[in-house]
């Protein structure tokens, strides 16, 4: 159950205690929040606390979150204030100076200090979203400037000023140079990357699936040149009322999730939803399962490419009612990763895995065989390989 003081948003009121005739000195992760509302034109937002903090990077930096309490998670978020102004998208083709400002703050490998001045005081109250993680109070932001000065690495600022290359090349070469996914995001969002004539500033919702998407599509085009796996797999991760099943069947790759929501306010009734790639990919967008998919996706194609193996996965999902507001496909990404930090389960068939399975799920093993495309093309597949 939520606390009353952080439904009442106190930690949001002691944030903007800090703000002084509508300006604070804070401590930016860095961070960026670019809102999809009104596209071409959007609300490309600084985000900060309203002081100087310590270890500010880890309050924009969802690789580190996982195991966070859901209260102290959301107290944290509170406290961050987005402080915006309207440009249009292709701004980032031409940034102005103070758009370039921000591109280097979120191009710095630390925490920086800035000088923020507000029109006026935050207004808001939290707000959350299945793809973002919470969104702090929010104001329009009439100046800041930075007080420290930028250290960026050399690959993003090769990237940054290399105006031929493409936004995706870029964001691959730094995700194989070590470079975590949300910063990656956030660069994209930014209009960091890309052929400068086409440069454009990406609401986050969309930079987040973008590149989860790109990322993920890269390291299976390498997965389809191993060798199949050997045995039958399961993985399993436990976070915030989310239950993450990762099965992985020795074979050509393919990929499945399905999640069901356990009803909770918001949902009355419990639902499944799927979505699903064969060997080809897919050619539209998961709208069942939305960001999550892209997000769980990767998760399993990491975990492949550092085994060197080929295998189809199957991810079962189910949210339990304790989950009482999303918090971000951060949440997916963490959570699936953290499967593989866990001893596996290993079958000697499919039927003994989905056996195993069915006793851990809450909802029916029938219902999700009755949404599923994979598991039957599986059981065939395995039919047929039993007579070579």
């Amino acid at each position: 159950m939520i606390p009353e003081e952080i439904k009442q948003n106190k930690y949001r009121l002691m944030a903007l205690d800090f703000i002084k005739n509508n300006e604070f000195l804070g401590s930016t992760p860095p961070g960026l929040f670019v809102g999809e509302y009104g596209y071409p034109y959007v609300n490309v937002s600084l985000v900060s606390p309203t002081h100087i903090v310590q270890n500010a990077r880890f309050l924009d930096t969802p690789e580190q979150w996982f195991g966070l309490d859901l209260n102290k998670f959301i107290a944290m978020r509170q406290q961050l204030v987005h402080a915006g102004k309207k440009m249009l998208s292709t701004q980032a083709q031409s940034p102005t100076n103070e758009l370039q400002s921000l591109q280097e703050l979120l191009m710095s490998k630390n925490s920086l200090t800035v000088d923020v001045k507000l029109e006026k005081q935050p207004l808001g109250r939290v707000e959350f979203n299945e793809i973002v993680a919470p969104v702090g109070p929010s104001a329009f932001l009439r100046k800041f400037s930075l007080e420290d000065t930028p250290k960026i690495s050399r690959d993003i600022e090769k990237s940054y000023y290399d105006s031929d290359l493409k936004a995706e090349t870029a964001v691959l070469s730094l995700y194989d140079s070590g470079l975590e996914i949300s910063s990656l995001y956030k660069l994209l969002s930014a209009g960091v990357f890309g052929v400068e004539k086409n440069r454009k500033l990406v609401p986050s919702k969309w930079a987040i699936t973008a590149t989860d998407d790109m990322v993920s599509k890269n390291l299976i085009s390498e997965i389809k040149q191993f060798e199949p796996a050997h045995e039958i797999q399961l993985f399993e991760s436990h976070y915030l009322d989310n239950h993450f099943f990762l099965l992985f069947v020795p074979g050509s790759w393919s990929f499945e999730m399905m999640e069901c929501w356990k009803p909770n306010h918001q949902t009355t009734q419990e639902k499944i939803a799927q979505d699903h790639e064969f060997f080809e990919g897919r050619t539209t967008y998961a709208h069942n399962i939305t960001g999550a998919y892209y997000s769980a996706r990767l998760a399993a194609a990491e975990y492949l490419l550092a085994e060197k193996k080929q295998a189809s996965c199957l991810v079962f999902r189910e949210i339990g009612p304790a989950y009482e507001v999303p918090v971000g496909v951060w949440e997916v990404r963490e959570n699936a990763r953290h499967a593989f930090y866990n001893p596996s389960h290993s079958f000697p068939s499919i039927k003994s895995a989905l056996d195993f399975i069915g006793t851990k799920l809450k909802a029916p093993l029938g219902e999700y065989k009755k949404k599923s495309d994979l598991l039957d093309f599986l059981q065939n597949q395995s039919k047929i390989t039993n007579w070579f």
